[in-house]
Formats: structure tokens, C-alpha cells, sequence
């Protein structure tokens, strides 16, 4: 799956309009983002409030797959990329690939 952290919702939306083979997860931070992504092909949206502006980290990273795995959306051992942009909350842009 797709993995991305977005303030606006944006980057999911462009990666939707490709659409990839596989399931693509949103964290953004409010309802309001995550209600207008349901309409997007593939894409399954979830509330990932942050609290203040600074780097993705591997701890968010952990909470985000955590979430997956409760929700049966994730296999143990199931790989993910995932893309954030430099600085979570500033609303930046997505700028950061991982494969995790």
C-alpha cells in the first residue's frame, strides 16, 4: 500500500488520479480532509491529529502502521511506501519517499 501524511489531503487526491493497484492510506488531521477524500479512488482516509509542526517520524510512522494492522488493513510483514512532506503540519508540500 500507499502510506500518506498530508495537511491538506492534496497528495492523495494526485496519486488517486493514477490509480494504483494498491490501497492508499491518508492520515490528515481533520475530519473535514478526511470526508472529502472518501470520494477518491482507493484511497481509505483516517483522522492522525498532530500537535505541533516538526518532522515525520519513525514514532508517527509506528502509530500510522499500528493503526493499519488494528483496522486489518496491513499484514504483519506487509510493505508500505510512504510519503510526507519535510515538516509535518507546515503544509509544505510532500517532498519524502520511504519504503518501510
Amino acid at each position: 500500500g500507499i502510506v500518506v501524511f498530508s495537511q491538506t489531503g492534496n497528495t492523495a487526491k494526485t496519486i488517486s488520479k493514477y490509480r494504483p493497484k494498491v490501497p492508499i492510506f491518508a492520515f490528515v488531521p481533520t475530519e473535514a480532509i478526511c470526508d472529502s477524500l472518501t470520494v477518491d479512488f482507493g484511497v481509505t482516509p483516517t483522522i492522525f491529529p498532530y500537535i505541533e509542526a516538526g518532522e515525520v517520524s519513525i514514532v508517527d510512522l509506528k502509530k500510522a502502521t499500528k493503526i493499519l494492522k488494528d483496522k486489518k488493513l496491513l499484514k504483519q510483514g506487509g510493505r508500505v511506501i510512504v510519503i510526507h512532506g519535510d515538516q509535518w503540519g507546515r503544509g509544505t508540500g510532500s517532498t519524502t519517499v520511504r519504503i518501510v
